[in-house]
């Protein structure tokens, strides 16, 4: 017997090696996947309107399906109906008033221009008289200068001076009449020309008239933009999640009166173990289980990986609960996958994400 024992304390050495290498190794062992729980997602559209006022109609319940641009609410347009009534009718009352004012207008430069050709004309006449006179009081008394030195030589008569005289005479009496004559022409011809003032300022008044009409329309524009925003419509289809109001309700500028989502924007939301960070990398295929269809499998892929390490939430807990930080990674789903129409917001899943080796970077 005592030649036995040496072989059997060896024998039993060598069982308790090996055992402690298999445990050892085993605890080295990594895990291919880890499996965590995560919650489904989707983008929320709130349906808000962008200015106050008393909700009138709600057309939308809870469930029901959304198509781009359908009125979803209403709120009462009373006052912005009223307000542009009257900024028609006033608008429509000042269009009369600028064609009147611009009949006017024609008129006057009509007038004017028609006067101002009268008062030329009167003024070339009446200067080209004047001219004619001074010629004529040149000439007649250069004669008469010419007949008074012979008067004086006694070369001529008294009586034939007398004549000359007359007509030298008779010459400066037409020249001045012709020079009134033109003044008169002048200032008719000033006054004609001073009409254009009014033409001035009746442009001025039309120009503020139509800049008055300009105002109100861009008033007008506003307030059926306003108008427009009392309906308010849906910005893509959707499916409605909740309604927060109705109708009767008062609703501020931005308030929400429901809450839809986009069944094409689903998404599941986890929190990824701090160790495990290097190991999983973006558009890593990932597959989600759901408690509801355990037996189909939805693929998805890694979209998202936070920047920063957070606490672990309390709604979603990991299988390695001591475990205290976490990074929150988003899954995306393909649009057109068979899990658009089994996964529904809000509905808590389990996520297998694949371990990868650490010298991988995300």
């Amino acid at each position: 017997m005592k030649r036995f024992l040496p072989l059997m304390i060896l024998i039993i050495l060598l069982l308790a090696g090996g055992m402690l290498f298999f445990l050892n190794m085993r605890k080295r062992e990594k895990p291919s996947s880890i499996l965590i729980s995560g919650r489904v997602e989707a983008d929320e559209l709130l349906i808000s309107p962008e200015i106050p006022g008393r909700i009138k109609k709600i057309n939308f319940s809870e469930g029901q399906t959304i198509i781009t641009g359908k009125i979803l609410a209403e709120l009462d347009d009373t006052d912005i109906l009223s307000r542009i009534d009257e900024l028609k009718s006033r608008i429509k009352s000042a269009e009369k008033n600028r064609d009147a004012k611009k009949r006017s207008l024609d008129y006057l430069r009509r007038k004017v221009d028609i006067g101002i050709k009268e008062a030329e004309q009167l003024y070339n006449i009446a200067k080209a008289r004047h001219e004619r006179a001074l010629n004529t009081k040149v000439r007649q008394e250069r004669r008469y200068k010419r007949f008074q030195n012979l008067l004086e030589k006694e070369a001529i008569s008294r009586e034939r001076f007398e004549d000359v005289k007359l007509s030298y005479q008779l010459s400066l009496s037409a020249l001045k009449e012709t020079e009134e004559e033109l003044k008169r022409a002048e200032t008719r011809l000033e006054l004609a020309k001073a009409e254009k003032t009014r033409i001035e300022a009746g442009e001025r008044e039309l120009e503020g008239i139509e800049q008055s009409i300009e105002a109100l329309k861009s008033s007008l524009r506003t307030m059926e933009l306003q108008l427009e925003k009392t309906r308010i419509r849906a910005s893509r289809n959707g499916i409605v999640l909740r309604k927060t109001a109705e109708p009767g309700e008062v609703a501020g500028s931005g308030s929400i009166l429901g809450v839809m989502i986009d069944p094409t924007s689903l998404y599941v939301k986890t929190y990824l173990p701090e160790p495990h960070l290097g190991e999983v990398s973006l558009n890593e295929e990932v597959k989600i289980i759901t408690d509801s269809f355990p037996d189909k499998i939805i693929t998805g892929k890694i979209c998202h990986i936070s920047e920063e390490a957070e606490f672990t939430p309390r709604e979603v807990q990991s299988r390695e609960e001591r475990i205290k930080q976490v990074f929150e990674i988003k899954v995306c789903i393909p649009s057109d996958s068979e899990g658009m129409s089994i996964l529904k917001k809000g509905m808590p899943v389990e996520v297998e994400i694949p371990l990868n080796d650490r010298t991988k970077t995300r």
